[in-house]
């Protein structure tokens, strides 16, 4: 069996050990795999499966990035499949997992800030977080009182498609985020996400910092309840957690190219190739 790893042609993606890690537990497998750039003119059918990896600049090239993975997986097995990243890649999807009766931070998808200020008086917060539904990296997100109509304003033209709002939750300052990993619908490892002082986005390079954590049961409960309300199971699924006034509350869930936090957790780089293994037999048996 062969593996693409499918990543960015990009130094700073080359450097994360991420796929690294992975290789080298699918080689004691004895499953072979290389690293491809998605964007590369090869034959992906010469591959037995992808694995949809560090593609870590697909939301800057959303359009050619969805051609992309539905040409790719005409031709051989993709994972995450393109139906779960197609969906996920929207993070108007959120608003559809709330409805399903998953614990959601309330959420608005909308292009005008009209619609963003009126959410902010339903909710009675001062404080708003605005991003764009197809982003990562905290790219453009950011915090406003809930009345500054300019810099909302001014902020949401600076996108072209429609941005998503949500009211701050304080409790990520202090406790920060718990990120959730599972494989095959089992759970991994976890970390928590802490932003730097003075800042509310956990992303490393904004000055955040990991370290591994065991999580609570309702943090386990809220995962669980999240993977079970998706259309199907994913290979690999990062579930972003941060603690609400009743308990914790989705603020991403990450199926498309997540980072996994493999370095930090023992074993995990050898569930991932494990749950990659057990897919590729359950193919060879259907």
């Amino acid at each position: 069996m062969t593996i693409a790893i499918a990543t960015a042609d990009l130094d700073w993606v080359r450097e994360d050990p991420k796929d690294q890690l992975l290789k080298e537990a699918l080689d004691a497998r004895s499953l072979r795999s290389s690293r491809v750039p998605w964007d590369a003119d090869i034959d992906w059918s010469s591959f037995d499966a992808v694995v949809v990896s560090t593609t870590w600049d697909y939301h800057e090239r959303i359009a050619e990035f969805l051609v992309w993975i539905d040409r790719v997986a005409a031709t051989t097995t993709m994972w995450n499949p393109p139906e779960l990243i197609r969906w996920n890649a929207d993070k108007a999807y959120l608003i559809e997992m709330s409805e399903a009766g998953v614990p959601v931070i309330p959420t608005v998808a909308t292009p005008t800030v009209g619609s963003v200020i009126d959410a902010v008086d339903i909710w009675g917060v001062d404080q708003v977080v605005i991003k764009p539904v197809v982003s990562a990296s905290a790219r453009g997100t950011a915090m406003f009182q809930g009345d500054d109509i300019i810099g909302i304003s001014d902020h949401m033209a600076s996108f072209p498609d429609a941005m998503i709002a949500q009211p701050y939750q304080p409790a990520v300052e202090t406790t920060g985020e718990a990120s959730l990993v599972y494989f095959n619908g089992q759970y991994s490892h976890a970390v928590r996400k802490v932003p730097t002082a003075g800042d509310f986005r956990t992303q490393t390079h904004l000055g955040g910092t990991l370290s591994p954590v065991e999580p609570a049961p309702t943090e386990r409960a809220v995962a669980e309840l999240v993977l079970g309300s998706i259309a199907e199971r994913p290979l690999y699924a990062r579930i972003d957690l941060v603690e609400g006034v009743d308990g914790p509350l989705l603020i991403e869930l990450e199926l498309i190219e997540p980072a996994l936090y493999l370095p930090l957790c023992s074993g995990a780089p050898a569930r991932f190739a494990a749950a990659i293994a057990a897919r590729l037999r359950e193919r060879t048996h259907c």
